[in-house]
């Protein structure tokens, strides 16, 4: 009678990865709906536009993108993963009002997951939630910058995830000869 490992964290998050998809799901209706409430209390309709059209939508997307990833286990490689890691804290260290560099954390996440992305129902809300933030961005706020510093940055976050995959399908191919 041998010593029984710990099932790794990839054969349990395959094993449970329904469960853990409706859980996600669950959670991001959890999270939104507060700022959904607060969105149809406040009276500043700026503030209300923001808050259900801006915000919410983008809160519920991060949720729905974490399910997707869940479903995509070939994607679960080491550095595909920190790739994903920094840039959805990078979006989401814009919720904080600090005097960073300016960038659209908005752009910088929907761009990234769109293209990282292979569920196809993802990228079509990612696409429209794009739309809705150009449009934010663009005409109320006129703020080209940001919006075209976060795309810059979610493209190259993309291509890092990319570069990473297949450097991770090169090394698997050289180790297995």
């Amino acid at each position: 009678m041998g010593i029984r490992l710990p099932i790794p964290i990839t054969d349990m998050l395959i094993r449970y990865q329904l469960v853990l998809r409706h859980v996600l799901l669950f959670i991001g209706v959890v999270v939104t709906l507060p700022v959904l409430v607060a969105g149809v209390q406040v009276e500043d309709s700026p503030t209300r536009r923001m808050l259900l059209l801006y915000i919410a939508p983008l809160w519920f997307q991060a949720f729905l993108w974490l399910r997707a990833r869940v479903a995509e286990p070939v994607l679960w490689k080491p550095s595909a993963l920190a790739t994903d890691v920094l840039v959805l804290g990078l979006s989401a260290l814009r919720m904080i009002p600090l005097p960073l560099f300016s960038y659209s954390g908005h752009m910088l996440f929907l761009v990234y997951t769109a293209f990282t992305t292979r569920e196809q129902l993802y990228r079509y809300a990612a696409g429209v939630l794009l739309i809705e933030t150009t449009v934010f961005k663009l005409w109320l706020w006129n703020d080209w910058a940001s919006w075209s510093i976060g795309i810059a940055l979610g493209l190259i976050g993309a291509g890092v995830h990319r570069a990473s995959l297949q450097h991770s399908k090169q090394h698997n191919a050289t180790a297995r000869q």
